[in-house]
């Protein structure tokens, strides 16, 4: 697609060995600012990392978004460059350049800033509600509860197996929360810390007894890292 200002390329690739072919032409697009979404099925693989890492070393003014989609074996590759002074806001021109393009078609403007920006309220790697989400939702909730989750040693995993298997056990666990509390709404906060929302203010007893559940189901987890 092209527009007056704004140039898209695509890119797919299934292996951390097609990063450098993919990089080599990245760089020959860039002429005017850049933003690159990078869309995988988790973030957290040796390939997404790879790509992230060769972008900033390549390309070290672009501005770089991870997003999710339901492909499990590819990861694509989505060059925006654009004409513009404000380089700040970027990702608003895009915004303007994609709803021009698209004027003809049913999706109306304020569906593109939901899909494009929903990332300010979103933990990318567990694709959870982050902490403004959380603090959004409570200023229009005064009788919810709120429940803290943290995993202990978590410093440890990430030290010892380093930072991608430790991303790897903070998306699944994020996973993991999200299936067993439902309705629930969970969050992730920063680091290896949750949070759950409840509705209404439990009471002493039930808050325990909710507790101890809760404590049941997830003290025994167990995660597998790539069958290993």
């Amino acid at each position: 697609m092209n527009s007056n200002t704004l140039k898209i390329n695509n890119f797919t690739l299934s292996s951390s060995t097609e990063v450098p072919s993919i990089m080599n032409g990245i760089e020959l697009l860039v002429e005017n600012k850049v933003l690159i979404h990078v869309v995988s099925y988790i973030h957290n693989t040796v390939l997404v990392q790879s790509l992230v890492r060769e972008i900033n070393k390549v390309v070290p003014d672009a501005k770089v978004i991870l997003l999710k989609h339901d492909d499990k074996k590819k990861t694509s590759v989505v060059v925006f460059t654009i004409d513009i002074e404000d380089e700040e806001h970027i990702s608003d021109e895009v915004l303007k350049e994609l709803y021009i393009d698209h004027s003809n078609k049913k999706l109306n403007i304020q569906e593109y800033r939901i899909e494009l920006f929903k990332r300010y309220f979103t933990d990318h790697l567990t694709n959870l509600p982050n902490l403004y989400q959380l603090r959004k939702d409570f200023e229009n909730c005064d009788e919810c509860g709120l429940i803290l989750l943290k995993i202990d040693n978590f410093q440890t995993i990430n030290n010892f197996y380093g930072f991608v298997v430790g991303d790897y056990v903070l998306e699944y666990v994020g996973k993991y929360l999200k299936e067993i509390l439902a309705p629930y709404q969970v969050y992730r906060l920063s680091g290896a810390e949750y949070a759950i929302a409840t509705d209404g203010k439990l009471g002493f007893y039930h808050l325990k007894s909710y507790l101890s559940e809760l404590y049941e189901k997830i003290k025994n987890i167990k995660i597998a890292y790539q069958e290993t």
